[in-house]
């Protein structure tokens, strides 16, 4: 008798204690959906090079392209985070593209280039809102791969990441990150987004 006594008591137990620790993350989100605001609208399409094949010299973003028809790849930041708890945020950030070719079907890197396409200082404000349109000339970067790999008569698996990184308080934070195979005759153009400052944040969309 005892020891079914024990038993519901440390069952009562762990339903007591899993209800409380639900209840808290309720409270934990309600509370920051009033703290902060996060949107990433970031898109890209694609420019492509004159040709009597294709109906309009743009493509929107999520589809496969040629890549000797592409002209650019126009990518458009578009990232806003407000902390309604805070007067202002002191931030910086910076746009890079990095090539990066590796061998052994993309198990060894063996060669990378970086490229600083923008840099903003350091910025106090109320809101983080961020409007940055880049063409980026995709033929630029496939020469310049090209011109690697005949000068080392090699054969790589190639990238260009261009990445959006944000930095809050001098530190490292969100980022948004394109990443363009390069020197393939189909290619598609993937993006991350990435907020180790807000692991927690709930992210509005509206």
């Amino acid at each position: 008798m005892q020891v079914k006594r024990i038993k519901i008591l440390i069952i009562l137990s762990i339903i007591l204690l899993t209800g409380t620790l639900f209840l808290k993350e309720i409270y934990r989100k309600n509370i920051q959906k009033n703290l902060y605001q996060l949107k990433n609208k970031t898109y890209y399409e694609v420019t492509l090079k004159p040709n009597i094949y294709f109906f309009s010299d743009k493509i929107k973003a999520n589809n496969y392209y040629i890549a000797n028809s592409i002209k650019s790849i126009d990518i458009y930041f578009n990232y806003y985070l407000k902390n309604k708890n805070k007067k202002s945020i002191n931030y910086s950030y910076d746009i890079k593209a990095t090539l990066k070719s590796y061998a052994d079907n993309g198990t060894k890197l063996i060669w990378t280039k970086n490229f600083n396409l923008k840099n903003i200082n350091k910025i106090n404000q109320k809101e983080i809102n961020i409007k940055e349109n880049y063409n980026l000339d995709y033929q630029y970067y496939s020469n310049y791969v090209k011109a690697f790999q005949e000068y080392y008569n090699i054969k790589t698996e190639t990238y260009l990441y261009v990445k959006l990184n944000i930095k809050i308080n001098d530190q490292n934070n969100p980022y948004v990150l394109l990443t363009i195979p390069i020197n393939e005759d189909i290619i598609e153009v993937t993006m991350k987004e990435n907020n180790p400052f807000l692991k927690s944040c709930v992210k509005q969309n509206d």
